[in-house]
């Protein structure tokens, strides 16, 4: 053997070993340094590489290059192949784009036999055009397994929120493939601007969706909410099923199920400061507030968040500072049931259970099963009706409400009216049923945007709400009417968690109960 030979063989040798090295990684620094192509160290095909269970964020980087890009927070130009998972299946860990960049761009050319396999990660807050997560192109080949992309979006009407495939600037290599993306038990709880966009697009190229389960999880799983997908006419190809699946036990929101297991046993309550929504494997830290206020009647929870006296009003006499937390015990909250305001019970009007002005915080059900219910009494209400709550601002801090049943108003301009602009309302895990709008030609069935603000709402679910005419049903086109009708605001974002959607069976809909105990999974909006 002479030198040259030997030189071959040694080098062989050295990428073969090098390709079966697995790279741990466990802060932003390295995940870019071993992913993106401007890396200093950028794994080579056939490497798997492992991510540690954490969140990883530009903001956190600690090298200037890293994140180099404005676009996404990692980009893959070389047609790169082997494994990126996370060092556990329950997708806890986190690629968060903080709603500034997408998460991952992924560039061909692969051949058949040069896949890239993504598993157990979770895309949350991307926000760019042309898929707000992941954005695949010329002729590469991804596999996802047990993903997760949360509020993913994207930033200009018709494309992706989530996923979009594209196979432009095709590669001349004769063993490349279109662009082709395989999901196997993976979930998507995409959201939207405006009105427009899918969670996944096809430009061009195939996606295949598979109703099996990765090993070791057993088949064939649960079938979640429809996905939303739009392809090109003549280049886009859709290969099986448009649902999301769930190779898990499916937990209620507040719950957890690490360990994937396939029983009720296997979820667990989240921390202390953390929140889930409905079939989550991870628990996600919640907001921070500066103090929780407990109530659990009707005078305590009017006494915390009524505060616009004007009008003549009523007023709560301990109202809680913005920035606060009002936590309401599992139960039902009436006017009647109050002692406050002036002849109306505790609330701040005979026509509206709570008015307020510029506060901000967090109102929210101490059980995450909607059990907190808000009753408009819409048998004895006055004959003007009963709003629930006006928000004249929220002094442009988010003003979040969580797992409220809100039910029987029956009113002009819907059960929930939000006013001034700059305003920021979150509405999370709730529930609007039997509400009606008397309105003949203004507002929702539910809710009435009524100003230039932002709405975020999360896997909340409503049921047999109504217009008072069916003229204004189709709020696009005619900008009032629907579940969520609005005036004048230009900026209405509407992230749908889809897996969180619930479907409530028939019995349900006849029973006094309004609790996510009876509920199944999949719902999706019905009127």
């Amino acid at each position: 053997m002479n030198n040259f030979h030997f030189f071959l063989l040694f080098s062989l040798l050295i990428s073969v070993l090098h390709a079966s090295i697995a790279i741990v990684v466990s802060d932003i620094d390295d995940l870019y340094d071993n992913l993106d192509s401007s890396g200093s160290n950028t794994v080579t095909n056939g490497q798997t590489t492992t991510l540690t269970a954490l969140s990883y964020k530009c903001s956190d980087a600690q090298v200037a290059s890293t994140c180099g890009s404005s676009e996404s927070m990692v980009e893959m130009t070389t047609g790169l192949s082997g494994t990126v998972a996370c060092e556990t299946d329950a997708a806890s860990c986190i690629l968060d784009a903080e709603k500034t960049k997408r998460a991952m761009k992924i560039h061909g050319p692969n051949t058949v036999d040069e896949v890239l396999t993504l598993r157990a990660l979770t895309i949350k807050d991307g926000a760019y055009d042309d898929g707000g997560g992941l954005h695949l192109r010329e002729d590469c080949v991804v596999v996802l397994l047990l993903c997760v992309f949360v509020d993913c979006r994207n930033n200009v009407n018709d494309d992706s929120r989530a996923i979009y495939l594209s196979n432009a600037a095709h590669s001349s290599n004769s063993g490349a493939t279109t662009t082709h993306i395989i999901i196997r038990g993976t979930r998507i709880h995409s959201n939207i601007k405006v009105e427009s966009g899918s969670d996944i697009y096809v430009s061009d190229g195939a996606l295949e969706i598979m109703s099996t389960c990765p090993s070791p999880y057993s088949n064939p799983p649960t079938e979640g909410a429809t996905l939303s997908i739009a392809k090109d006419s003549t280049q886009g190809a859709i290969i099986g099923a448009a649902n999301n699946y769930f190779c898990h036990y499916i937990c209620l929101p507040g719950y957890y199920n690490p360990t994937l297991g396939s029983a009720s046993d296997s979820c667990v309550v989240c921390p202390s400061g953390q929140i889930s929504p409905m079939g989550s494997t991870i628990c996600l830290d919640d907001d921070t507030y500066s103090t929780v206020h407990s109530v659990s009647n009707m005078d305590g929870v009017f006494n915390k968040i009524s505060n616009f006296g004007d009008l003549g009003n009523s007023i709560g006499n301990s109202i809680m500072n913005g920035g606060d937390a009002t936590e309401l015990a599992v139960s039902t909250y009436k006017c009647s049931d109050g002692g406050g305001g002036t002849g109306v019970g505790g609330c701040a009007s005979s026509g509206v259970m709570f008015y307020t002005i510029n506060l901000w915080g967090l109102i929210t059900c101490s059980s995450y099963t909607a059990g907190c219910i808000l009753d408009g009494e819409r048998d004895i209400q006055p004959s003007t009706g009963r709003l629930c709550i006006i928000m004249r601002g929220t002094d442009q801090k988010p003003f979040t409400f969580r797992a409220l049943t809100i039910k029987d108003f029956w009113v002009s301009r819907s059960a929930m009216w939000l006013r001034y602009d700059n305003s920021i309302v979150e509405i999370q895990f709730c529930i609007f049923t039997n509400n009606q709008n008397t309105h003949s030609n203004l507002g929702g069935e539910a809710i009435f945007v009524d100003a230039d603000l932002t709405l975020d709402v999360h896997g909340s679910s409503f049921v047999d709400n109504a217009l008072e005419t069916d003229e204004i049903k189709n709020y696009q086109d005619k900008g009032t009417g629907g579940r969520i009708g609005y005036g004048t605001q230009r900026y209405l974002r509407f992230p749908l968690f889809l897996l969180l959607l619930l479907r409530l069976s028939s019995w349900l809909l006849q029973s006094d109960s309004w609790q996510y105990e009876h509920l199944l999974p999949g719902m999706s909006y019905r009127n």
